[in-house]
């Protein structure tokens, strides 16, 4: 059973909140090269480390926001073969999320 306090409305209740009280938005340090190689170390060799790996260097290297991984999907990314293996996407459904809320 999962918690009640995982809800996205909770979150939601929590940000209003804080918007209300004026609180600033937490600040942090950006990782390290170094941090980032030590993480996908931990993810493993299996199935689930790869693909978790995946997501990680997809995130720090597209700069991606954890709204945009989650809502990422194999069709929103294009692989593009140069030197190395770069790859882009577009979220069109952000586009959109963002424009809706403008």
């Amino acid at each position: 059973m999962t918690s009640p306090a995982s809800d996205n409305a909770v979150d939601e209740v929590f940000r209003v909140i804080a918007r209300v009280r004026g609180d600033k938005p937490r600040q942090v340090k950006a990782l390290r090269e170094y941090q980032i190689l030590a993480m996908l170390e931990q993810c493993g060799t299996g199935l689930h480390g790869l693909r978790d790996a995946s997501m990680l260097s997809l995130g720090f290297a597209a700069a991606l926001r954890r709204s945009e991984l989650c809502y990422l999907r194999v069709g929103d990314v294009e692989k593009k073969v140069m030197k190395d293996s770069y790859f882009t996407y577009e979220n069109q459904r952000l586009i959109d999320m963002e424009k809706d809320k403008k």
